[in-house]
């Protein structure tokens, strides 16, 4: 596997190597003390294998000395999360990318998206209002709040996107199923942070004729 690799891919991840020793303390330990000299090891054979852990007990090491916007950090890491510290051009890198993920998910301007995902320390919910905002479309950030809250609001909205995870949004079903709060009327769903299930899709494809978008 390792020697898959074209020439392109690995300049590009020398490239990305030899940033990381300048411009992190983190990475500059870990290379200088395993003795590897960035600009001339065998790429990707030479280099040391940083687990997850790593990252996420040496974060503020890890970070980069360029000036920073925010940080944000992965979910479902526990105690110790996986920080990650962005400049103001990785977040509009970030926004661009979702844009495009839900253009390719059908929305377009006038739509109204209940972003019922995790939000905060997370960063998502960020990205995703920002790029609602210049796309034109109206933005509900649900997060935390009660199902049936959000079954209501769905409906005294009219909101006709859900941007969830696929659990969630079996849960916020099997309510509105049961108590029957909305007609759950989507013209599309973008699922994400969890496997998205075959089955599941089709189901929902079959009773409510919504495509979801993984």
């Amino acid at each position: 596997m390792l020697n898959d690799f074209t020439v392109d891919v690995k300049n590009k991840l020398r490239n990305m190597v030899c940033f990381a020793y300048e411009h992190s303390v983190f990475y500059r330990t870990l290379y200088q003390e395993n003795g590897v000299d960035v600009y001339t090891c065998k790429i990707p054979d030479d280099l040391p294998i940083v687990t997850q852990k790593d990252l996420s007990l040496h974060a503020t090491e890890f970070k980069t000395d360029i000036l920073l916007n925010r940080v944000c950090a992965s979910s479902g890491s526990g105690e110790f999360p996986k920080l990650m510290f962005r400049s103001a051009s990785d977040f509009e890198q970030s926004v661009k990318n979702q844009i495009q993920l839900m253009k390719w998910s059908n929305i377009c301007a006038g739509d109204r998206i209940g972003i019922v995902q995790p939000a905060g320390l997370w960063g998502y919910t960020d990205i995703v209002q920002e790029a609602a905002k210049q796309m034109q479309v109206m933005v509900v950030p649900f997060g935390g709040v009660d199902d049936y809250i959000v079954l209501n609001l769905i409906n005294r909205l009219e909101i006709n996107v859900l941007d969830i995870a696929p659990s969630r949004l079996q849960t916020l079903l099997n309510i509105n199923e049961e108590k029957h709060i909305t007609d759950f009327q989507m013209k599309s769903i973008m699922c994400s942070g969890e496997i998205l299930e075959d089955k599941f899709r089709n189901y929902v494809w079959e009773k409510y004729r919504i495509p979801i978008y993984n």
